[in-house]
């Protein structure tokens, strides 16, 4: 009677430790969302973007369009159940970080997940600290604090493997189902799930083997698919393609540079030298391993899922770290407990610090790498203006902005995460390595600290040429507003002038070659129609050139008609150097020509390499994206008196298959234009050649007909 509770009921007592913990973790995240009020990162911000895509949809209650949800061109589609419990969030208060009480959840999720794959090995009070040692590292708290999926991701593997280990290899109905269903939920939530459950495929198969067990993995399997599978069906290639592209971003090949030993390094800072070391020393004891079969098949989850993870070029901790909760368990299981309950408390201590800060932290030079002690994640309450920013450019009749900058806290993405939140539709934002960013009235450019050097290519180079004295610039833009940014630096909105001077005085013009931005022309003439001084523009700019290339496509013979437009040199000498294009109402296509083996150029440029391409009538092209076959049949055909463009796919196959053609086409061509609309249930595509809505172009198009044959695509 007189014993204590935690040796009458050691579970009782390892939920009410760990219970503590993340009611502690609540309290924590509670005060840190009446504090925090910077803007989402760049990721950050474009899960919120998606989420509130999704919340948007429910609330209108279109499920068709949850459903068929395909985000922007440069990312994969997200499997939706991490954005819909984001979504389910953003419904009142401060929406940029109250969604983070969805990673409360999912923290709940993980911890207790991980005690039951503890408690499956040692029943004893002890086995709560192998979720505190996990949820105490520097890169799950900061996973908690941020709108990513990882630690979503992390907790759907601890519930996968809790799963797998309580079905005893697959002969207890119930757990093999609660298998299944865990592996959907997982792939649900990210695609890359797949990679962290490789011992589970050895085991499903050893199973399948025995004849006893043979219906438990088929079942567990058939719910897994039937739950996942619909999703997928209908987006693999697509997702396929974009990991493909996504896995190369800032990529070095594992064989390279010790990128195989990054994690390795990496490790120490994002899970703290004590459990670094003492897990890794721990993991391989002889005892632990011989003892326990299931102590080898944590094992072989973090070793597996740090092979695969290592071998991508890509290479963030947050991806490996649904591989690493089988490494605290193995900590637990390797050391004596005084020394395991010491650890959880450094843990418990730096996780309580990481938004008080009542110790300030330490860092230390090693040799494998960083060591660092009490990582902070403070809330700051700083107001980056882009609501302001985004209210000011609302309010003036020209609302296509341009911003030169990309910081953490001020960037494209949260611009536009700012934008959707706020309902200011009518603001449309573009960075300036759009092509024709000067055709926008209103630029916005952040002095001081632009952002991270990989991240802000060509930027220092564009900030230094809008504040060049006596530059184009200058003489076309004028400063309009300006707003002070918590960094100390400041945000400047530069407006176009509405009264400029006539910049060419001659009416005739002839160039060996022009650049203008995206457009290069050689062999060229130029013709200056008449002046509107009211309206700082020309009627009529005629153009003709031997030989342009826009954008990677080379077209030749080329006559075209610019309306109201402004073109503007970047030096005095305008037969030579530069223009910018500054004003554009109408472009008139007179004469084109493009060849098959320039578009093959195109193609190939954007990683898809033709073995056959035919211009007859329409386009045939037989080619090879990223090592996968493709096959297009499809025409092209004016519509609407010539407002729109029609493309309509007979055929899109990819490795033999065939797939829905408008989805496949929009992200391959890579054309943002073909994102107006969709005919119906038809295959066909319409790209709008006029500025209406949805905004896809700023200026309008004429094209004098055109037609296919000879291997050429010909205007008119």
């Amino acid at each position: 009677m007189g014993r204590r509770i935690w040796d009458r009921q050691p579970l009782l007592a390892a939920c009410v430790v760990l219970g503590l913990f993340l009611l502690w973790q609540g309290f924590s995240l509670h005060s840190f969302l009446r504090t925090e009020t910077r803007p989402p990162a760049w990721d950050q911000a474009n899960h919120l973007d998606v989420a509130w895509e999704y919340r948007d949809a429910l609330l209108q209650g279109d499920w068709g369009r949850v459903w068929n949800f395909v985000p922007k061109s440069d990312i994969p589609p997200f499997p939706p159940l991490y954005h819909l419990a984001l979504a389910s969030a953003l419904s009142s208060g401060n929406q940029t970080w109250i969604v983070l009480w969805v990673n409360w959840v999912y923290l709940v999720l993980l911890s207790f997940s991980l005690l039951g794959i503890a408690w499956e090995m040692r029943r004893e009070v002890s086995a709560a600290a192998a979720p505190l040692i996990l949820a105490g590292t520097p890169i799950v708290l900061w996973l908690f604090y941020n709108q990513l999926p990882d630690l979503a991701l992390t907790a759907c593997a601890a519930l996968a493997y809790w799963m797998l280990l309580r079905c005893a290899g697959f002969s207890r109905w119930p757990w093999a189902l609660g298998f299944g269903g865990a592996f959907a939920f997982g792939m649900l939530h990210k695609w890359s799930f797949f990679s962290y459950l490789w011992p589970a495929y050895w085991l499903a198969f050893q199973a399948w083997r025995r004849r006893e067990n043979r219906a438990q993995v088929l079942a567990a399997a058939a719910l897994a698919l039937a739950l996942a599978l619909p999703w997928y069906a209908v987006r693999f290639p697509l997702v396929l393609t974009r990991l493909v592209a996504a896995s190369s971003d800032f990529a070095v090949p594992f064989w390279r540079q010790g990128a195989f030993f990054q994690y390795f390094r990496d490790m120490i800072p994002n899970l703290g030298i004590f459990f670094f070391a003492l897990a890794w020393a721990g993991a391989f004891r002889p005892k632990v391993l011989r003892e326990s079969a299931q102590a080898r098949v944590l094992l072989a989850w973090v070793l597996s899922s740090y092979l695969f993870w290592a071998i991508v070029p890509n290479r963030q901790m947050r991806y490996l770290l649904p591989g690493l909760p089988g490494l605290a368990v193995l900590c637990w299981l390797a050391w004596p407990k005084r020394i395991i309950w010491g650890l959880a408390a450094l843990q418990v201590l730096t996780a309580a610090n990481f938004t008080r800060g009542w110790i300030k932290p330490v860092s230390l030079p090693a040799p494998l790498g960083l060591v660092q002690f009490f990582p902070q994640g403070m809330p700051r309450r700083e107001d980056w203006r882009i609501e302001e920013i985004l209210r000011e450019a609302s309010g003036r009749s020209r609302t296509d902005l341009v911003l030169a900058a990309n910081h953490p806290f001020f960037n494209e993405l949260n611009f536009i995460w700012t934008a959707r939140r706020l309902g200011l539709d009518s603001v449309r934002l573009s960075g300036p390595g759009a092509s024709l960013w000067e055709l926008s009235d209103l630029v916005l450019l952040k002095e001081g600290d632009l952002g991270p050097a990989a991240v802000t290519a060509g930027l220092p180079e564009i900030s230094a040429e809008m504040n060049r004295p006596g530059g184009w610039f200058e003489a076309a833009y004028g400063e309009a507003k300006r707003w002070p940014l918590p960094d100390g630096s400041a945000a400047v909105l530069f407006e176009k002038k509405k009264y400029l001077q006539r910049p060419f005085p001659a009416r005739a013009l002839n160039m060996d070659r022009l650049d203008a931005g995206a457009l290069a022309m050689s062999g060229l003439r130029v013709m200056f129609g008449d002046w509107d001084p009211k309206a700082s523009v020309f009627r009529r700019v005629s153009l003709s050139a031997k030989e342009a290339l826009w954008r990677g496509l080379r077209v030749r013979d080329l006559r075209l008609d610019l309306e109201d437009a402004l073109p503007w040199p970047e030096s005095r000498d305008l037969e030579r150097g530069r223009w910018r294009l500054l004003k554009l109402g109408r472009v008139r296509i007179a004469a084109a020509s493009v060849s098959a083996g320039d578009l093959e150029l195109l193609l190939l440029n954007r990683g898809v390499r033709a073995r056959r391409l035919e211009l007859e009538g329409g386009l045939r092209l037989d080619a090879s994206y990223r090592g996968l076959p493709v096959s297009i049949k499809a025409g092209l055909e004016q519509a609407d008196s010539g407002e729109f463009l029609r493309l309509g796919v007979s055929e899109f196959r990819l490795g033999g298959v065939s797939l829905p053609a408008e989805r496949m086409v929009r992200f391959f061509l890579g054309a943002p234009l073909l994102a107006a609309r969709r005919l119906g249930r038809s295959t066909a595509i319409e790209t709008a050649l006029h500025p209406g809505e949805p905004k896809i172009l700023p200026f309008a198009v004429d094209l004098a007909g055109f037609s296919f044959h000879s291997g050429r695509m010909t205007v008119p």
